[in-house]
This record gives C-alpha cells, structure tokens and sequence, in this order.
C-alpha cells in the first residue's frame, strides 16, 4: 500500500471538510480501491464537504457506498460485481467482439450496465433521481460527446436525472483504439462519456471549473497514481502504488475475457495504512 501524502485522519475533522473539495478520480475497472477510505466517512460527514466530484468509476462506487450507508446493500456488492460485469456486458463471445470492432460495429452498449446496477442492488434503485441521494453535495464529472465539452452533473441542474442513466454513460467510452467499443444513446439532449477519455481541452476546462467555483478551498484529489501537493491541490495515491498501470490492464483484460477476477473483493477489503 502507498503511502498517503496528506494524513486522513485531518479530513475527519469537520471543520475543515467545510473548507475542502474532496474530487475521486479514475480508477480503471478496480474503483473498488477507494473503498477503505470512504469507510473513514460517514454520509454525515460527507456532506459536509463543498462539493464530491466523482470521475468515471468513482462515481458507480460512491453510489454504492451511499447504499451502503443506507442500508439498502452490504459488501457482497463487492463480491458480486466481477461476476455481474461479465455476464451482464459480454453480450457476445470473444472473437464476436473483436470483429464487431473491426467492421464498425460496437461489441458493448451503455444500457446494459442497468442490468449491472440491478445484480449489485435492489432492482431499479437506478431509477433513483439525482435529487433523491443522500449528498446533495455529489458532482458527477462527465464529458459532452459530440461536443467535446466538460459535463458537471448535479442534484441542483439536473435534480430528475436518474443515477444509473447517469453513471452507465458516465463510466463508459464510445471507442478504443479509434474503434467503435460502446455505444450510448444521448440522454436528455446530451452524449454523455467517460471524463477520462476526453481529450486535453476537456481537463482543462475541469481545472478552470475547479479554480472558479471553489477558489478559496482546499482540493484534496484521491487518485491511483500520485501524492503531490501542488499549491490548493492535495493528491493523494490510495491502493498499491506500483505497477498501477499494469494492473488496470489485467483487470480489462480479464473482464473481456470473461475471466473471474479476485482482486475487487481484494481491494475492497483491505485496510488503509496505519496513521
């Protein structure tokens, strides 16, 4: 486990949660990672932050932490999602896949991460609004498609969306390798996608969003890759801190191949360092 730059146990103060921006960021498949530091937090405490902004699967992961904290599910979530991945999105076989791609066609589809939602929780919770979660504080960053422009979706602007119409576009691309991969419909109006596959113009503007709205806060960035403090930005690596990238690439690999795959159950269980 790496070392965190920036002591937890300082966030557990709130008065200085009052201050703070807490921003998840990309994981690859394995968001359950983040999992031991939210259980330092309770919704309670969450709350109290200025803003949550969760990038791609962060934000599936704080959803369940949520019903987690409501009692709705339990950690078997943990447990069921290697296998509700791929029965639920591998639609066709392998090979099926490869060839999809290669003659234009998309092997995966959005929607089906709904059937994802409904094996992990109880069916349809995904119809919750975003109006309806217990953080009224949740951000969910997310990129305009066809636009190419930075999405900031919230309870506040967009208080009748539903989360899990929310999140399966959130946490999904629409290509690989310049290949068709997953397709989405537009949801009220807009083509929502994964915050991590947009291009440099799209960070940027997530920065500037950042600098604008929460100027005087703190900014602490829970991420896979790095503990850097870099002015009013804090980030802090959670998880194994070598071979990150690799790993991200098993855990693809082995959800498209259908293979089962430990390390979920593995990362969501594990304990946080000793403070």
């Amino acid at each position: 486990m790496g070392a965190l730059a920036f002591p937890i146990c300082e966030l557990e103060q709130e008065e200085l949660r009052r201050k703070s921006v807490l921003v998840l960021r990309g994981t690859g498949f394995n968001f359950w990672h983040y999992l031991p530091l939210l259980r330092n937090f309770r919704l309670d405490d969450l709350a109290q932050f200025q803003a949550i902004y969760t990038i791609s699967g962060s934000t599936l992961l704080l959803w369940l932490y949520c019903l987690m904290e409501q009692g709705v599910i339990t950690m078997s979530a943990a447990s069921a999602y290697d296998r509700a991945m791929r029965h639920c999105l591998n639609r066709h076989g392998c090979m099926e896949r490869v060839a999809r791609m290669l003659t234009g066609r998309y092997p995966y589809r959005a929607e089906d991460f709904l059937r994802v939602f409904d094996l992990l929780t109880v069916p349809e919770a995904w119809r919750q609004t975003l109006d309806q979660l217990p953080l009224q504080n949740w951000r969910v960053v997310a990129h305009e498609e066809s636009r190419q422009e930075l999405l900031v979706l919230d309870p506040q602007a967009n208080p009748t969306f539903a989360v899990g119409e929310v999140i399966s576009r959130a946490v999904t691309w629409s290509r690989l390798f310049h290949l068709p991969f997953c397709w989405r419909t537009p949801y009220h109006g807009m083509l929502i996608g994964d915050f991590d596959f947009a291009g440099a113009r799209v960070h940027r503007q997530f920065y500037e969003h950042l600098r604008a709205v929460h100027a005087s806060a703190q900014v602490y960035q829970i991420n896979r890759f790095r503990n850097e403090d870099r002015g009013a930005h804090h980030f802090i690596r959670v998880g194994p801190g070598r071979l990150v990238r690799f790993w991200q690439i098993i855990d693809f690999a082995a959800f498209y191949l259908g293979i089962a795959n430990p390390r979920y159950l593995r990362a969501a269980t594990r304990e946080l360092p000793e403070r």
